[in-house]
């Protein structure tokens, strides 16, 4: 589906047609250049690719730009980086440029060099980098770059832009934040060079200058955005003097547009949740380049408020409003956002997993399982006929439940507790976390426009299960809690985190969380915020281990504001008969009175009672329910994959 220009719907601004360069845009909606992953080991660009492209420029994004490609080889910051080092790429890449032109999409493709935010690992040769200054986050000590060597990086960039030209991309974007090698240059912090591309800032932005130089030279009618960042203070960091005075650099060198990344770096924090949204850590700085530079400004970033998106058009705070994470949740964000279906959006919850690499180093979101597996559902033959039963109403059920409708099944879902969502839905009670109710929300009503029908407390046995018939039964829920080996657990009143979330019980004042998992953490910080004397133990040697490690500092952070020790690398824990806890912890013992134990993260992964259906029903799958979002993330792929394999089977 693609939005004609001026088709402006709900969104007046937005919905304009903007003029970039020698091209008109259908709209002034972006789409940044995000890593998907999704390239092959060899820098090609791949089949998997382009659907993923091709689904958002269907969803009428005015501008799409292509995920950072590395102009060398020795420059790649991940093994699945794309390369424009050599036209064999330019194949494909044509290829992708073909297609969503076709759509109505104007089309950049951002280059990159990591410098030293990489290793040999990846590359199989040294990092290079402006100063011999290891990159916090690789440990590899860089190899200086040689003048000669700067001056062919240089002609490097410019080859890979009329690689691009070659290939029918509108224009390139040159990676100048995030750490990676321009940004090196730029930044004080780890560029310590003495000669002519070190010192001053006249020196230090010399290097994108003679980049910008080069293409506009050899490519006047290139379209060439600059992606500029505060990077990271004390590491590759600008001050904001320093970033205004490089975007009027840029923009007289020849920049056609800047694109501004923030990071939440840039400013302190306004708030003391643990996980908090990027709208509550950042704060707009494009305003202040408006009055630096006339060239375009690009902004917003990780932007997931939809109304604060026409906010920034309309006031004039930027010409073109970049909305990333929103849009890998739903493709056709665009279409729905300019037609003033907003409330139709599928929503973005900050769970940060789509930004977990190298652990995960393929973009993925639970939020949209269908990401990167476009192909997949496109070509799944229709379920008409099929009979599908669900047990759970956990993230992973509902996704089921929705994907399995829209392609032809009769559907319906058993959830023997009160609520949609089970542990997203209790998670969305922890401060910091409410809008994780939003993706249950819009789930339930696409469930009723779906027509699929949900029992709500209603936990069906095995054998009422088979008087349905089904063709296939998915078991998205936990099982019960398990018991623990705590020596003198029965010495004290002991509550499950989940009947802690879902109802008022009474504790006392003393409370202990055993297991210091995301789970764990996220309880003691709920329960410090209702007054209770909160201590969080872990056998682990790291608290919160399973979750994003920013999202961790914060939340430990928050810990330590509201007054909750946490204690990690415990054993030997032990309750006597008067409700003390002993526990050895670095060499010492720890003596707590408690009122109350919760014992967190004790759950059977997946619901056993139905295993009686195996071999009684075509087919079977156990998938389970998770707390934490990344290994949420994995049952809902793991479910959903599971039912398009299934759609070519039954």
């Amino acid at each position: 589906m693609t939005t004609e220009p001026g088709k402006t719907g709900g969104a007046s601004k937005l919905g304009q047609p903007f003029a970039l360069g020698p091209k008109t845009l259908r709209n002034r909606i972006v789409y940044p250049a995000l890593a998907t992953g999704y390239g092959s080991p060899e820098g090609f660009l791949t089949e998997r690719c382009v659907s993923y492209y091709l689904d958002r420029a269907r969803g009428g994004m005015g501008l799409i730009i292509i995920e950072p490609v590395a102009i060398a080889a020795e420059g790649r910051p991940t093994a699945h980086t794309l390369l424009f080092d050599d036209d064999k790429h330019i194949g494909m890449h044509g290829r992708l440029t073909e297609i969503l032109h076709a759509e109505g999409a104007t089309v950049l493709v951002q280059l990159v060099h990591a410098g030293r935010k990489t290793s040999s690992r990846i590359t199989g040769a040294s990092p290079v980098a402006p100063s011999p200054v290891a990159d916090p986050d690789f440990g590899e000590m860089p190899l200086e770059l040689a003048p000669e060597h700067v001056e062919a990086l240089i002609q490097a960039f410019v080859a890979a832009a009329m690689r691009a030209k070659e290939a029918r991309y509108d224009g390139v974007e040159i990676l100048a934040s995030a750490g990676f090698l321009v940004n090196q240059f730029l930044s004080a912090d780890s560029n310590r060079r003495t000669d002519e591309w070190g010192g001053s800032l006249e020196n230090r932005v010399r290097f994108l200058s003679r980049i910008i130089d080069g293409m506009r030279a050899a490519a006047p009618e290139l379209i060439i955005s600059v992606r500029l960042g505060p990077g990271r203070p004390g590491l590759s960091g600008l001050t904001l003097d320093e970033m205004l005075m490089i975007g009027a650099h840029a923009a007289t060198d020849g920049a056609t547009c800047l694109n501004v990344a923030l990071g939440a770096d840039m400013l302190p924090r306004t708030d003391s949740v643990p996980l908090a949204s990027p709208q509550q850590v950042k704060q707009p700085v494009e305003p202040v380049l408006r009055g630096v530079v006339t060239v375009p400004i690009i902004g917003g970033g990780s932007l997931t408020d939809l109304a604060k998106a026409e906010a920034m058009a309309s006031e004039g705070k930027v010409d073109l409003v970049a909305i990333g994470r929103a849009a890998l949740v739903d493709p056709q964000l665009a279409a729905k956002l300019l037609a003033g279906k907003v409330a139709d959006v599928r929503p973005c919850i900050h769970c940060n997993v789509c930004l977990t690499r190298p652990q995960h180093p393929l973009m993925i979101c639970p939020a949209n399982p269908m990401a990167g597996r476009e192909q997949l559902f496109w070509l799944a033959r229709r379920g008409g006929g099929r009979h599908l039963v669900v047990l759970g109403a956990g993230l992973a059920g509902l996704w089921t439940a929705v994907i399995a409708a829209d392609l032809g099944y009769t559907v319906e879902i058993y959830e023997p507790g009160p609520i949609l969502g089970n542990l997203l839905a209790l998670r969305s009670r922890i401060p910091g976390q409410t809008e994780n109710y939003r993706i249950v929300d819009y789930l339930s009503r696409e469930l009723h426009t779906l027509g699929v029908k949900v029992y709500m407390r209603r936990r069906i046995a095995p054998r009422d299960v088979l008087d349905r018939r089904p063709d296939a039964v998915f078991v998205c829920r936990v099982g019960e809690n398990q018991n623990s080996d705590i020596q003198g657990l029965s010495n004290v009143h002991v509550l499950d985190p989940l009947t802690v979330l879902s109802s008022e019980s009474s504790m006392g004042d003393k409370v202990v969380l055993l297991g210091g998992g995301l789970m764990g953490a996220e309880i003691a910080y709920y329960l410090a915020k209702r007054n209770k004397q909160v201590t969080l133990i872990e056998e682990r040697t790291r608290v919160a281990s399973d979750t994003h490690p920013e999202l961790r500092q914060h939340m430990l952070a928050a810990l330590r504001e509201m007054d909750c020790p946490v204690y990690a690398g415990v054993h030997g824990i032990s309750i006597n008969v008067y409700g003390e806890l002993t526990a050895q912890y670095e060499n010492r013992t720890l003596r707590l009175l408690v009122d109350t134990v919760i014992v967190t993260g004790n759950y059977e992964r997946c619901d056993p009672e139905y295993r009686d259906l195996e071999g009684k029903v075509r087919e079977v799958r156990f998938i389970g329910d998770a707390w934490e979002t990344t290994e949420l993330t994995r049952l809902v792929y793991d479910a959903t994959g599971a039912l398009v394999d299934l759609a070519d089977r039954l």
